[in-house]
């Protein structure tokens, strides 16, 4: 006999009585819980979101006896309604269990306000059905509209569920590239939180009730007006390299919505080159490598993408410029 409690946080509570003498806590979940596959309730157990007498348990061979008390709290699963569409991705990593995607500019990511359609999540339905029933469609992370490069996806519960931890854990290294407004003269951690906008809801901003962000940057290269940075986060919040690079004066060229402020001297740049740079209508800023261990096969896993074709000529003109004022190169 089973005593079943569902409580208004989702968790849920089993107490198992008589039949459930000697059984594997993985089958006893199975047996009362028949919405989510054995290897779905696995990939949770596995994850410390199951505990047999307040005791979280992570192994699913674990034997319940009679009267032990189980609890977890598992995401609801519902039905992705989205529909899949053709479009060409490029796959910079994938195996059985997950997929690494090297997003372009302009690709939302998720369907939204004002966009049903068109997104990563519609092309990832039609490259994999099977995510349809995946939380968000098997994606861990996410990158702005018009930030481009990698992005990890998974292709199952199981990987899904420990990626998910992973990233919460801060296990799964992401580095960037940014191409900042000024001179940056020594590398750097911003430690700021993050909240939206008072006054504009689709921006964030600095708030010292905000959520921990905190971003690490080291110089790439340093030229007369700009600075090129490798940026690693240690925490992933909405917009934070573009937020904490604002707030440090340092803004990310191109970025329309946190905009930085481009002031020259006359006859400090050439009227070409400031044409070139007022007309990059995007953030400079591209995911560059991901590493973390295979939440399956627990192999290391390195990714990296090369800088995309118009933040190149960006650069390039960048360093054009340098040489033209100086006849050299600026490190």
């Amino acid at each position: 006999m089973i005593k079943l409690l569902k409580s208004q946080s989702n968790m849920i509570r089993h107490t198992f009585e008589q039949d459930s003498d000697k059984e594997r806590l993985d089958i006893a979940i199975k047996r009362h819980c028949e919405e989510l596959s054995r290897s779905a309730i696995q990939a949770y157990i596995k994850n410390g979101s199951v505990s047999v007498n307040q005791t979280i348990i992570t192994t699913p061979k674990h034997i319940v006896n009679t009267n032990d008390l189980i609890e977890y709290q598992f995401e609801p699963q519902v039905q992705c309604t989205d529909l899949p569409e053709a479009r060409t991705l490029e796959k910079a990593y994938e195996d059985e269990h997950l997929v690494v995607i090297n997003k372009p500019a302009g690709l939302t990511v998720h369907p939204g306000a004002g966009q049903n359609a068109g997104t990563l999540l519609n092309a990832l339905l039609h490259d994999y059905p099977n995510n349809s029933d995946l939380p968000q469609a098997g994606m861990v992370h996410r990158l702005d509209k018009d930030t481009t490069g990698l992005m990890i996806v998974a292709k199952t519960l199981e990987a899904h569920t420990k990626l998910t931890a992973m990233m919460q854990k801060r296990k799964i290294k992401r580095q960037y590239l940014a191409l900042v407004t000024g001179r940056v003269l020594q590398p750097g951690t911003i430690d700021e939180p993050l909240a939206r906008h008072s006054h504009n809801r689709q921006k964030f901003a600095v708030h010292p009730y905000g959520r921990q962000a905190i971003t690490h940057f080291t110089i790439a290269e340093r030229f007369l007006h700009f600075t090129l940075l490798n940026v690693a986060l240690e925490t992933g919040r909405t917009h934070q390299i573009r937020v904490h690079m604002s707030h440090i004066k340092h803004a990310i060229v191109g970025d329309q919505k946190y905009k930085p402020q481009l002031k020259f001297k006359k006859g400090v740049i050439t009227p070409e080159f400031e044409k070139i740079i007022r007309s990059f209508s995007r953030q400079a800023l591209h995911a560059t490598r991901l590493a973390f261990e295979h939440p399956i096969t627990k192999n290391s896993i390195d990714v990296k993408c090369p800088t995309p074709q118009d933040l190149e000529q960006l650069l390039a003109a960048v360093r054009s410029e340098d040489e033209a004022q100086h006849g050299k190169k600026h490190q």
